[in-house]
C-alpha cells in the first residue's frame, strides 16, 4: 500500500469512526446520565418504603425540625443523598433518611464503570466496521491507482527503445555535421524526455529509501558536470567544504539533477548556476540568475509553473523525494534577480557514522 492510498484511508477512517464515536459518546453519557437518575429514583422509592417502617440499614435515621415546604423531597449536596417525610405523631419534627456520599459515590462509579465497558466494546466494534466501510471505499480508487500506475510504467518502460533510436541518430548526424546547431536542440529535447522519463519512475518509485556513506561534494561535482554538458551556454559553479552525509545516492542525485536542471533551463543566455556547500550548516544552496519566481510558496505543487515550457512536476518531486530522506527544501527568490533553493541535511548529518573510513564512502 503506497503512501497516497495510506493517506487516503487513514483520512476515511478517521473520519467516519470519528463521527461515529462521538455520536456514540454522546449515546453513552445519555444512557449513564439515565442510570445514574435510575438509581436516585430507586434509593428515593427505598426512603419512602423505609419511612413507613424504619427497616432500612443503608440510610442514616435523624429527626429535625418539621419543615411542611421540604416533605417528600430529595436533596442532593456534599453530605450525601437526603429525604424528607412526616411524621404522623408528631408536628413539631420530621424524619430525614440519608444515604452516605461515599455509598453514593461507589454506585455512581458501579453505572460509569458499566457504562464505559460498554461503550469500549462498542467503540471496538465501531474502529472494525470504520476499517472495513473505508476499505471497501477505497477499493476502486485503489485499483483505479494500480491501473494507471502500471500503465504509466509500460509507457516509461517502452519510451526507451523510440528514444534508442533518436540517440542513435543524432549521434551518426553530430558525426556528419559537427556544427549544426539543430542537432543540439535535438539534443536537448531527448535530454528533456529524459529527463521527464526519469521524474516519472522517481514519482512512481515507492520503495523505501536505503542509507549509505556520501560525501556530498563530490556527488554535486559529478551531477554538475553531466548537467552542465546540456546546457553549455550556463556557467555551473561550486564552491564549499566536503559533508559526509548518510543517504540513499539514487534519490540525492535525483533531487540535484533536478535542482540543477531547472536552474540552467529557465536562466538567462550566459547566466549562472551557483552551488554552495555549507558544511557548518549542514545545508546545500543552488542559486540562479534567472527571472526569479513570482510565488516562491506555490513552487513545490503539482503541476505549477512560471514557464509556459513548464510541466510542474520536477520541483514536486524534489518535495516528494526530500521528504522521503527528511530533507528540508527551502526556496528564496528575488523576481528578475534568481531563486536560490537550499537543502538542510542536518538530519541526515546525525545519522552518519562518525566511525566510517574514508573509503567506505559511494560517490555515485
Amino acid at each position: 500500500m503506497n503512501r497516497d492510498i495510506r493517506e487516503s484511508l487513514l483520512k476515511s477512517f478517521a473520519l467516519f469512526f470519528g463521527s461515529m464515536i462521538i455520536l456514540s459518546a454522546l449515546l453513552f453519557y445519555g444512557y449513564f446520565a439515565q442510570m445514574r437518575h435510575h438509581l436516585h429514583e430507586r434509593l428515593q422509592s427505598q426512603m419512602r418504603q423505609c419511612s413507613f417502617d424504619l427497616a432500612c440499614d443503608a440510610f442514616a435515621l435523624s429527626f429535625i425540625p418539621a419543615d411542611a415546604t421540604r416533605f417528600y423531597l430529595i436533596e442532593h449536596n456534599a453530605s450525601g443523598l437526603h429525604g424528607f417525610y412526616p411524621i404522623s405523631e408528631s408536628d413539631r419534627f420530621m424524619l430525614m433518611l440519608s444515604y452516605p456520599p461515599e455509598a453514593l459515590k461507589r454506585d455512581t462509579q458501579a453505572i460509569a464503570h458499566e457504562s464505559l465497558l460498554y461503550f469500549s466494546g462498542v467503540s471496538a466494534l465501531l474502529a472494525l466496521l470504520s476499517l472495513l466501510f473505508s476499505l471497501y471505499a477505497l477499493s476502486p480508487l485503489r485499483r483505479a491507482l494500480l491501473l494507471t500506475r502500471e500503465f504509466v510504467r509500460d509507457i516509461i518502460h517502452d519510451i526507451n527503445t523510440p528514444l534508442s533510436v533518436l540517440r542513435l541518430n543524432v549521434a551518426l548526424l553530430s558525426q556528419k555535421e559537427p556544427h549544426n546547431p539543430k542537432h543540439a536542440r535535438m539534443e536537448s529535447a531527448i535530454a528533456a524526455i529524459v529527463d521527464l522519463q526519469e521524474n516519472m519512475r522517481a514519482y512512481l518509485d515507492a520503495a523505501p529509501p536505503s542509507r549509505v556513506p556520501i560525501e556530498l561534494q563530490v556527488l554535486v561535482r559529478e551531477r554538475m558536470m553531466l548537467i552542465e554538458k546540456l546546457y553549455g551556454h550556463i556557467r555551473f559553479s561550486l564552491e564549499g567544504d566536503p559533508l559526509a552525509l548518510q543517504s540513499d545516492p539514487a534519490v540525492l542525485s535525483r533531487i540535484i539533477d533536478n535542482l540543477l536542471t531547472n536552474a540552467a533551463k529557465y536562466n538567462r543566455e550566459g547566466g549562472t548556476v551557483h552551488v554552495r556547500i555549507d558544511a557548518l550548516e549542514h545545508a546545500l544552496h543552488v542559486s540562479d540568475s534567472g527571472s526569479g519566481i513570482k510565488e516562491p510558496q506555490k513552487v513545490f505543487e503539482r503541476f505549477y509553473t512560471e514557464h509556459p515550457q513548464g510541466r510542474g512536476i520536477g520541483l514536486h518531486i524534489v518535495k516528494k523525494l526530500c521528504d522521503a530522506l527528511g530533507i528540508a527544501v527551502t526556496v528564496r527568490s528575488v523576481v528578475g534577480e534568481g531563486s536560490t533553493f537550499r537543502l538542510d541535511f542536518f538530519a541526515l548529518h546525525r545519522h552518519r557514522n562518525q566511525n566510517l573510513h574514508p573509503k567506505d564512502f559511494i560517490f555515485n
